[in-house]
């Protein structure tokens, strides 16, 4: 069947080209009986404009790129449908890459979508590295950066993640019930938002008294089966914890199961607390306590700032979103020091 093109309705139109590109794209008055005849002939041929031409001629596509760290992680899946959610609504498409904590994956996808041309790009990746951040600087691609510092200009914006607020909420407590030694199971220093956690987790810590010779600190992977390993480690040592903060809920979750595994009880041998909240806290027994991120929030008002910065109305430039602590049953109860 032979493709319907605009010649052709402008032909059973009775009008110009350029006529019925005025009337598809409200671009210039067109008499209200002209426009109608042309709607007509459209309606008749069921023609569905050239979106690729169009975006060509605009030097606009309506393509968004999302980076995020795992999309393997229940976490990101959140922020995908609130950044799907916004981008429906306001007409655009969204390209999602999965970085798996790689950095040159990152720098790749980053390439491609600069090469693709896609209007702009949102990142929540821990894997970035300044080398990387300046090159998309240069290219001026209109980014949003999630929980990694990005310098603010007219085409940039940033949404900072205040992980404090809840890391010091968690201490406060898990102190003020009895604990006195710790570990953190945390990842590989090239990763930011890891370091970050595993910074702020100390400097609490030692703001309530708890010194660092009473804090292991044990590398994961971010996953499930890496807090299964970090466990194994912990009760290794000769002077075991009682409370064990992990970077992410994957990696609590990984301790809570094989904690449970060797014959543990939880939390009267061990607290255990996550970071992010997702939903499978509530399915596990005991519940996970964790310090929540309001996930789908963050990914509404990353692409929110992204919308406002492709039509020139970036009055906003930084968003902190605040993190809380939620205590659950892995670390609801009183511990007693020996």
């Amino acid at each position: 069947m032979k493709k319907t093109t605009i010649a052709v309705i402008a032909t059973n139109a009775g009008v110009s080209k350029s006529t019925v590109s005025h009337v598809i794209n409200n671009t210039r008055y067109v008499e209200e009986k002209t426009r109608q005849r042309v709607l007509d002939v459209i309606e008749k041929y069921n023609y569905r404009p050239n979106k690729l031409a169009r975006s060509l001629a605009l030097n606009q596509t309506h393509t968004i790129g999302l980076i995020l760290s795992d999309i393997s992680n229940p976490f990101y899946h959140q922020v995908i449908h609130g950044v799907e959610e916004c981008a429906y609504q306001n007409n655009y498409i969204i390209l999602l890459f999965n970085a798996r904590y790689d950095l040159a994956r990152t720098q790749d996808y980053i390439n491609t979508m600069i090469d693709h041309q896609v209007d702009g790009i949102i990142i929540m990746a821990s894997s970035l590295s300044e080398e990387t951040l300046f090159a998309l600087q240069q290219s001026k691609l209109p980014a949003v950066i999630v929980d990694h510092p990005y310098p603010a200009s007219d085409n940039s914006a940033s949404i900072i993640i205040d992980f404090q607020t809840g890391i010091k909420e968690m201490v406060q407590s898990l102190v003020s019930a009895g604990h006195t030694r710790f570990a953190h199971i945390t990842s590989t220093d090239n990763l930011w938002t890891s370091r970050m956690r595993k910074e702020i987790f100390l400097s609490e810590l030692n703001s309530a008294g708890i010194t660092h010779d009473k804090v292991d600190i044990i590398n994961g992977n971010m996953h499930i089966d890496g807090g299964r390993d970090a466990f194994k480690q912990i009760i290794a040592k000769n002077e075991k914890p009682t409370s064990i903060f992990a970077v992410n809920d994957l990696t609590a979750l990984g301790v809570l199961f094989e904690a449970q595994n060797l014959g543990f009880s939880l939390p009267t041998d061990f607290s255990i607390v996550g970071v992010d909240d997702i939903h499978l806290c509530l399915d596990v027994k005991p519940s996970l306590s964790t310090i929540a991120l309001p996930c789908y929030e963050i990914g509404i008002n990353a692409m929110t700032m992204l919308i406002n910065i492709l039509q020139n109305k970036n009055d906003v430039t930084e968003i902190i979103i605040k993190s809380r602590y939620i205590q659950r049953e892995s670390s609801d109860i009183k511990f007693i020091p020996d």
